[in-house]
């Protein structure tokens, strides 16, 4: 087995969840990340779900316009 200290004593972190367990890792680089990611992410699904749902609105506008065009129709010759 090999000796995988450090000067100060410390085991290098090797994976994630040595890195987790580490009482020094809210003070390194990575939590911040992943907050600076998550809420990137979601900046970006925001618009992404307005944009799709303008768009589908839309594009399902002139259908609906179509369809009470038809029953307006209808109605009026029912009701002579």
């Amino acid at each position: 087995m090999k000796n995988t200290s450090t000067a100060l004593g410390i085991a290098p972190r090797k994976n994630l969840w040595r890195s987790l367990a580490s009482p020094a890792y809210l003070f390194s680089k990575a939590p911040f990340i992943a907050l600076f990611n998550l809420l990137l992410l979601a900046a970006l699904a925001s618009v992404v779900g307005s944009l799709s749902a303008t768009l589908i609105f839309l594009l399902l506008l002139p259908l609906a316009g179509m369809a009470f065009g038809y029953f307006e129709r209808w109605r009026l010759n029912t009701m002579g």
